[in-house]
């Protein structure tokens, strides 16, 4: 059986013509969740490099005693 095109209701078509920003497909990124996750990369290396920075700073005191 072919497939049959069916038309929309007018109101249902202009829903579906508006812009929409943020991601309807699955497993796209929308805007919004792009930079939150840019920010936690951020963040976490951040908190990467203040740590090895702290335990050479530690280290550092220990071997002048």
């Amino acid at each position: 059986m072919p497939a049959v095109a069916r038309p929309q209701p007018q109101a249902q078509a202009k829903q579906s013509e508006g812009f929409c920003a943020y991601a309807i497909i699955p497993n796209a990124d929308d805007p919004v969740s792009l930079a939150i996750h840019g920010l936690i990369d951020h963040a976490s290396t951040q908190t990467g490099s203040m740590t090895s920075w702290l335990l050479w700073k530690g280290s550092a005191r220990a071997s002048k005693r």
